[in-house]
């Protein structure tokens, strides 16, 4: 069962600072309507979580969206809707942007002159009209996909002439404005500010600053911060001044750790599941980061499956009945010439995909894959 990763369409040319993860929506097209021309079928999660359950290994092919950016609805809807192509969005809640109405699609004529109207989030409306079309099937993505620091150490500083370098510094501090922060740089911080060692918040345990204490630090940084700084000797004095100062803050407690992973992760399906009238079986890891307590709660609170990778000794899938969704990304390096696959040399990967993978290997992979249930069909 293949079960292909997708982020955001038709964005690869815009401002918008999740490009480098969009895939061309002429591209996605493509293939949708080979899909469709070979008779491939698609199916939800809740598809794929039945049959292996009752051990079918069915040639499927399940699509998923994770971060629920606007282009989901302007570009993949309307793709996926021609094709009859279904496909699932991992949400999270605190990102869902405010709006009575769904924005133009691109066969309204919508968001075409790559102006920035599309650069965004997911609204209700978009979500619940997916939804209802039964072409789209809406899951949890955690509830803040956020950051926080693990300990006290500064290991850089933020500029405002770098605003999207580290928004969770927003996010952490003005919750409501999260789903905005694409559209409006100005609600990013605009003075420098310290970045402490940090982790993404469902592996990691919280390291907690008082208001007073940061307010310190950031004080010493701001007053000897200037544009001509060298900032590595910056952030050693910062580290110096921290130190002897004893600033060091603390951890957060168990009881802290589990009410802030249950937020995550109960709070995020309950909203889902309350503002889409649908229930909410399967979790998406942002950036894949989880510990052996987050997945043990993800279970207690009722999800079915989650992405969880393979890692060795260190993944947690000791839980019975509960299952691995395993994905893999799709790039851009393969496209469609007279029906079939070809694999183009010329295009970029995307950075992220060729970290992980290698520009050859995942060509070949959507090329393998394509061809392989063509064949087994």
């Amino acid at each position: 069962m293949n079960v292909i990763m997708f982020h955001s369409i038709g964005m690869q040319n815009s401002r918008a600072r999740y490009a480098f993860l969009s895939f061309p929506f002429q591209h996605f097209e493509h293939f949708c309507r080979y899909l469709a021309s070979q008779g491939i079928k698609t199916g939800f999660l809740a598809d794929w979580h039945r049959n292996l359950e009752k051990g079918i290994t069915d040639k499927h092919v399940y699509l998923t969206f994770d971060d629920g950016f606007a282009d989901n609805w302007v570009y993949a809807y309307p793709i996926a809707k021609k094709y009859l192509v279904k496909f699932s969005i991992f949400v999270n809640p605190e990102f869902i942007q405010m709006g009575d109405t769904p924005r133009k699609t691109m066969l309204d004529g919508g968001f075409q002159d790559e102006s920035g109207e599309n650069i965004g989030y997911l609204n209700w409306p978009e979500l619940r009209e997916m939804q209802r079309s039964g072409l789209v099937d809406i899951q949890s993505h955690s509830m803040s996909h956020t950051w926080y620091p693990t300990g006290p150490q500064v290991i850089d500083i933020a500029r405002p002439d770098n605003p999207y370098q580290y928004p969770w510094l927003l996010w952490n501090r003005n919750p409501s404005l999260k789903s905005d922060y694409l559209n409006s740089p100005q609600l990013l911080p605009q003075a420098v500010s310290p970045v402490f060692e940090n982790g993404r918040s469902l592996g990691i345990r919280r390291h907690l600053f008082s208001e007073e204490q940061l307010a310190e630090i950031e004080d010493f940084l701001r007053r000897e911060y200037s544009d001509a700084c060298d900032a590595r000797a910056l952030i050693g004095r910062l580290n110096q001044f921290i130190l002897g100062k004893r600033i060091l803050g603390r951890m957060e407690t168990d009881a802290e750790l589990i009410e802030r992973y249950l937020y995550e992760l109960r709070e995020s399906k309950r909203t889902l599941e309350a503002g889409l009238d649908k229930e909410v079986d399967f979790l998406c890891w942002p950036g894949g980061a989880y510990n052996q307590t987050s997945v043990s709660l993800s279970r207690e609170v009722g999800y079915k499956a989650s992405t969880l990778a393979s890692k060795g000794d260190k993944n947690p899938l000791s839980f019975p009945g509960y299952y691995r969704i395993p994905r893999f990304g799709l790039s851009s390096l393969w496209y469609w010439q007279q029906g079939e696959p070809r694999f183009h040399r010329q295009i970029p990967i995307l950075s992220f995909q060729s970290r992980f993978y290698g520009k050859k290997s995942l060509a070949g992979i959507g090329l393998r894959l394509i061809r392989k249930i063509k064949t087994s069909k």
